[in-house]
């Protein structure tokens, strides 16, 4: 069974980790609904609820090996939390969110730019 994930950092097409999603499928752009925000977490971004804008990435379908090797690399439950999140077109994916809270610095725009 496979389905969708959306991912917004180093996971994308492109970036430092993308070679991880190497088995998965490509769906398309995303945008979460309104409600969520991207934060500066350390070295990487992480997806909070709150706010009035929306995250900008990408929906990957993948299956349930898949995720629970991606749940390791993003060391699920300690750094991150994989749920659900909401998309603008009304559909849901999995996505990693912020483990941790804190008055972390929000990214502008809701889009991760590797550097």
């Amino acid at each position: 069974m496979r389905e969708p994930l959306f991912v917004y950092g180093s996971l994308k097409r492109g970036y430092a980790h993308h070679d991880r999603l190497a088995r998965a499928g490509w769906l398309r752009q995303a945008c979460t609904a309104p409600g969520y925000r991207l934060i500066v977490y350390g070295s990487y971004p992480a997806l909070v609820c709150g706010g009035e804008s929306v995250v900008r990435g990408e929906l990957w379908n993948v299956d349930a090996a898949l995720l629970t090797e991606l749940d390791l690399f993003e060391d699920v439950p300690n750094l991150y939390l994989r749920r659900s999140v909401e998309l603008d077109d009304g559909s849901s994916a999995q996505s990693y969110f912020a483990a941790r809270e804190g008055n972390f610095v929000p990214i502008a725009g809701g889009l991760w730019l590797e550097r």
